[in-house]
């Protein structure tokens, strides 16, 4: 398993690195990933934004981008997905398998059609790069399956096509329709997750509350375990992950403290202390359970990307 990731918080890092070795930074420069982050200004045909400056990945000559694990920096950014899919698709071209690779994609979102980046790199994975793309239903927020007819099974994947299909909403573009699909055609997958799809209490993101309450990870890695059955994945990204900050109780009261009477500042400083020290608990359970949560997501994926073919 190869572990990268695109500037994360430094605590996943060294939570990661304690569990599997520390993982590479992609970004060459930490920085590059604010020259993408917003950046619509020309649309293609199907009106998605082209890549105006896009971020500079540090592979090294010769690395190896099978058995890829990435971790994305919070949901913002997860249009870096579409680089990483661009890399591996590239990779495969020089053994004329790139029309084999299949971008599955498990979000509350469908990250399709949008002016952000971060909300339409699935629809350049499409259409830019013409890799065929399968959209986990359900994990989708139940707004954006608005109209649709609903899948009858759990295991149900929304495919969009260039031609007239079957379709509801869906949120796409006008010139993209889609079907849903128990069947992926293509041998190689590359599967990309943002944990906001999970709810609240599982993972710390940006987008939690659309989620739905019961797509736990039991049924997650069920649904995977399905997905991967009869297919070799070549590459994994999760992200979102949005860890809640340490608070220093300075920072809140003593700016205040010319306005308190010297008398009373003794306890006001206690009561402020203990009042931001039982936030900081909170928050440090919370980071750790979505920390442990992420690990055991990753052990369970180095189990399915390092499987051989027919195993």
């Amino acid at each position: 398993m190869n572990l990268y990731h695109t500037d994360v918080d430094l605590r996943i890092v060294e939570r990661i690195e304690t569990e599997f070795g520390r993982p590479k930074n992609l970004l060459v420069t930490p920085d590059n990933y604010k020259l993408v982050r917003y950046n619509w200004q020309e649309n293609d045909d199907y009106g998605h934004p082209r890549d105006m400056a896009k971020p500079v990945f540090g592979f090294e000559k010769g690395s190896n981008l099978d058995q890829m694990v990435l971790l994305n920096r919070n949901g913002f950014f997860h249009h870096f997905t579409k680089y990483a899919v661009e890399g591996l698709h590239k990779s495969l071209q020089s053994g004329q398998l790139a029309d084999q690779l299949a971008y599955v994609h498990i979000d509350q979102h469908l990250d399709f059609s949008h002016q952000y980046m971060h909300a339409n790199f699935v629809g350049r994975i499409f259409c830019q790069l013409g890799i065929p793309v399968y959209i986990l239903a359900r994990a989708l927020g139940k707004r954006e399956l608005d109209g649709s007819p609903t899948p009858s099974s759990e295991y149900c994947l929304i495919k969009p096509i260039k031609e007239d299909g079957v379709t509801g909403s869906f949120n796409l573009t006008p010139r993209t329709k889609a079907v849903y699909t128990t069947q992926i055609n293509e041998h190689y997958v590359y599967l990309s997750t943002d944990l906001d799809a999970f709810p609240f209490e599982l993972f710390l993101t940006e987008w939690s509350d659309g989620a739905r309450k019961d797509f736990g990870i039991e049924t997650y890695k069920r649904i995977i375990e399905q997905i991967t059955k009869a297919h070799k994945v070549m590459g994994v990204d999760f992200t979102g992950l949005s860890l809640k900050e340490h608070i220093d109780p300075k920072r809140f009261y003593k700016p205040y403290l010319g306005n308190i009477p010297p008398e009373r500042r003794e306890e006001y400083i206690r009561r402020q202390t203990e009042e931001w020290g039982g936030v900081n608990q909170r928050n440090n359970g919370w980071n750790n359970s979505s920390l442990d949560n992420l690990v055991d997501l990753i052990k369970f994926m180095q189990i399915i990307i390092e499987r051989k073919d027919g195993e």
